[in-house]
C-alpha cells in the first residue's frame, strides 16, 4: 500500500473584484496485493479532495467541487491473471477500470 497527501491553497484577484480562495487538502491511496499462488493479484486506486479553509463566497478555484465541497475519485480498480511459461516467466493478462464513480463529500 501506498499513500501521497498534499495540501493546496489558492488565493486569487480577478479583474472583475471577484475573489478566489480555498484550503484544499488530499492525495491519494493504492493498494497493490501480492501475487496469491503465482496466479491472481490485484489492486485499486482512490483520490481525494477535502475543504480545510473555503469561504462559501470564493468559490472558484478548481481545487474542490462547485459549492466548495470535497470530493473522492475511485480512479483505478482491477485483476491480474498469470500462467507460469517457464520455471522464471510468465504471461500475464490485465484488467483494470479507469474513474469508477465521483462522491461528494459533505464539508
Amino acid at each position: 500500500m501506498s499513500a501521497h497527501f498534499r495540501i493546496y491553497y489558492f488565493n486569487q484577484l480577478k479583474p472583475d473584484d471577484t475573489r478566489l480562495e480555498a484550503l484544499a487538502g488530499g492525495g491519494w491511496i493504492k493498494y497493490q496485493s501480492g501475487w496469491l499462488l503465482d496466479t491472481f493479484a490485484m489492486g485499486a486506486s482512490f483520490f481525494g479532495s477535502a475543504p480545510l479553509y473555503a469561504p462559501a463566497d470564493t468559490d472558484g478555484t478548481l481545487l474542490l467541487k462547485t459549492g466548495q465541497k470535497g470530493y473522492y475519485v475511485r480512479v483505478k480498480r482491477g485483476a491480474r491473471c498469470a500462467i507460469r511459461t517457464t520455471r522464471c516467466s510468465r504471461a500475464t493478462v490485465s484488467w483494470s477500470t479507469r474513474r469508477i464513480s465521483t462522491r461528494r463529500t459533505t464539508g
